[in-house]
Formats: C-alpha cells, structure tokens, sequence
C-alpha cells in the first residue's frame, strides 16, 4: 500500500501565505483602531460637551456677577451711566437665556434677573438720577418753591426766622434719610412738617401767603413720603434681585460642579480609552509582527535547508560522487523540481561514466592483444628462424588469453611437430 504524502507547497504559495499573514494582521489593527477610535470620538464629543457646559457655566456666572455689580453701582450712584450698563447687562442675560435650556433652573432665573433689573432702573429714574430729575427734582423745586416765598417775605421785614429754621430741619432730614434711608428720619420729617404748618398758621404772613406756602409744604411732603415710599420699593427691589443673583449663582456653582466631575470623569474614561487603544494595537502589531517573522524564518527555513543539500549534492556530483542519492526528489514544489533535474543529471552522468569504463576496458584489452601479437609473432620469427636451421624444439608459447592468438600459436607448434616427426620418420627409413 502506497504512503500517502500531502503534497508540499509551492514557493509563491508560502510566500502569498507571508503576504496573506500581514494584510490580515494589517486588517486587524485597523479593524481594532476603528473600533477602539469610534469609542475615543464617543468620549471626545461627551467631553467636548462638558467643556462647553463648563464654558457657559462660567459665563452665566460672569453675567449674574455683572447684573449684581452695575445693578448695586445704580442703587448706590444713579446715573445715566449706570442705567445704560444695567441695560446692557440685563439685555446680554435675556439674550443668552435659550443657551440654558438644559438647566431650567438657571434659565429660570435668567429669566426673571432682567425684568428684575429693569425694575430697579425704572424705580431709580422715578426717585431721581440726579437731584434735577425724578422725585429728587420734585422735592428740590417745592423747597425752593417755600424757600422762595419765606425770603421774599422775611426781605419786606417780616419775621419768619423759625419758619426758615424749621425748612433747614425738613431738608436735613430729608437728606438724612437719603443717606441712612431710616424710619426715624420720616418720624422726625413728620413731626417737624407738623410744627412748621402750626408756627406757619401763627405767622404774621396774610392768609394768600399762607395758602401758597401750605400747598407749596404739602407738596414737599407729598413727594418726600413719594421718595421715601419709592425708596423703600427700590430697597426691595434691589434685596429681591440679590435674592435672584444669590440663588442662581447658587445653582450655578452646583452645575459648575456637577460639570466639572463630569467633565473629569469623562477625561479619566477618555484617557484610560487612548491607553487601551496604545496597548492594544502595540499588542497586536507585536503579535502581528511576531507571527510574520516565524512565519518568515519557518518558510525561509523550508526553502534553504533543501536548497542548501541540494547544492552540498550538486558539489558532490561535481567532484566525481555520482552515487549520492538527491534529496527531495518526492517534493511537489519547486525544490523537487530542481531535484527531480539533479537527478536526470546524476543518472546521466552515471551513463556517461559506464561509457567511459567500457571505452577504457576496450583500449586495455586492445593493447594487450596488440602485446600478445608482438610477442607471438617475435616468438613465430624466432621458431620459424630455428626450424629453418634445423632446429624444430623450439615452440611457441600457448599461455595466451587471447583465444585466437592462443589457435595460431598452437597451429604453429602443431606444425613444428609435424614437420619434426615427418623429418624424424624419414631419417629412420
């Protein structure tokens, strides 16, 4: 039965094996890079985002800060100036309230923070941005309006020196209360209205006179109680938008927070993916890269070694050693291929070299008759010489391989006997 051999690859086949290998080892790590870069696109767009929600965390902080400083620069110093800034900072926080839809919480008040400030603007123009405008304005021209009257009568010579006295007391504690904004100051505003409108009625001012100075006192007082009702209501307000401010800050810095955790979670996850994606794709082109080199070294192994007995054989029947046996003359490759030719080679050679024996046999057994025949015909001239002179014992020696030269030898000495005994029988007649 015969063996069953599987049949040995071809060369081009090992070597589209080695390219195979590395395409699908290539294929691997791009396979992995792709997959691991899809995850790492995943992180860097999640922390892309908490960037952004860290971003627009600040910068509502920023605008909340912002309403707070200029709104509380206009409670403390009215201006125009101020008014325009508390406008434009009300105006940026309505603006960029829809970028916080994600944390109604913070839109919430961002909603309410500039119709807050607004009305902190409005009741601060109401009071007065400087002393010619608002209730400030008002209460500047019903003093000047009483003052007017009891200097043009004190200049005819009437005596109104505790009427003067008490309008210096009603704007001292008008303006005390600008300054300290306390309670006290309208108790006293009240109580010196009160002895001002008795010393008034008991002055020697003619009754027309009074009626003015009254109604020009009992609109002091009506817009002083408007200031400081309006005062009050700005207070408030104010106290209300610091509410605001102080609670969406609040928010803010738990969002900020919350954002910044996530934010470090999401670097801490995106980080650890870029290792892994590192370990794994040097692992793999280190096994990759492995397996090729094996690969390599098996088949170059595969190749050389009979490549390498194949020419030791080659030499070998170079120097003359025709009887070695070829190597790999049962392989399906190439290398059986050339060893299958060595092999024509060999037996070739061993003809050649038969041919060559036979030739040299040939000539040998040719210049041994060529001897024999001179040595029998130098013996035949040397018998014949001896016959004619009388002389028939010499013979011819018949130890001769060659067979023919052996029947002419003895042919010869046949005849020398012969004659010798015909000779011999003739002298005895």
């Amino acid at each position: 039965m015969a063996k069953f051999r599987l049949p040995t690859p071809r060369i081009n086949g090992k070597i589209l094996a080695i390219a195979a290998t590395t395409l699908v080892g290539m294929a691997l790590i791009g396979a992995i890079y792709l997959t691991q870069r899809a995850q790492i696109d995943i992180l860097t767009a999640q922390e892309r985002s908490a960037t952004q929600k860290f971003e627009t965390l600040a910068n509502a902080s920023k605008m909340t800060e912002a309403v707070r400083r200029v709104v509380g620069e206009l409670v403390l110093a009215p201006s125009a100036e101020t008014v325009t800034s508390v406008e434009a900072a009300a105006a940026d926080i309505e603006d960029n309230a829809a970028a916080y839809a994600e944390q109604p919480d913070i839109q919430v008040v961002f909603q309410a923070l500039p119709a807050q400030a607004m009305g902190v603007v409005e009741r601060s123009i109401a009071l007065g941005l400087d002393e010619d405008s608002g209730l400030k304005g008002a209460l500047r021209v019903a003093v000047h309006n009483v003052e007017a009257f009891l200097d043009a009568e004190a200049r005819s010579g009437t005596t109104l020196d505790a009427q003067l006295v008490q309008m210096l007391m009603l704007r001292r504690y008008e303006k005390d209360f600008m300054l300290r904004k306390s309670d006290k100051y309208v108790v006293k505003f009240d109580e010196q209205i009160t002895s001002f409108g008795a010393s008034l009625t008991s002055s020697p001012l003619n009754p027309a006179t009074r009626s003015e100075i009254s109604d020009s006192i009992a609109a002091y007082n009506r817009d002083f109680h408007a200031f400081v009702d309006g005062t009050m209501e700005l207070d408030g307000a104010h106290a209300a938008l610091l509410d605001e401010v102080s609670n969406g800050l609040e928010l803010i810095r738990t969002s900020y927070q919350q954002a910044v955790v996530e934010r470090a979670a999401v670097q801490a996850r995106l980080a650890d993916q870029w290792t892994l994606l590192s370990i794994v794709l040097m692992s793999t082109i280190a096994i990759v890269a492995l397996v090729s080199v094996v690969l390599s070294m098996l088949i170059g192994r595969s190749i050389v070694k009979p490549v390498m007995l194949l020419s030791e054989t080659m030499r070998s029947m170079a120097d003359g050693a025709l009887n070695t046996t070829v190597p790999g003359k049962d392989r399906t490759d190439e290398i059986g291929d050339m060893a299958r030719a060595v092999e024509v080679f060999r037996e070739s050679g061993l003809k050649v070299a038969e041919l060559s024996a036979a030739a040299e046999e040939r000539a040998d057994q040719t210049m041994v008759r060529t001897s024999a025949m001179n040595t029998l015909i130098k013996r035949l001239t040397e018998v014949v010489a001896a016959a004619v002179a009388g002389d028939f014992g010499q013979r011819i020696n018949v130890e001769l391989k060659d067979e023919d030269l052996r029947g002419v030898a003895s042919s010869v000495n046949a005849l020398v006997d012969t004659v010798d005994r015909g000779l011999a029988e003739t002298g005895q007649v």
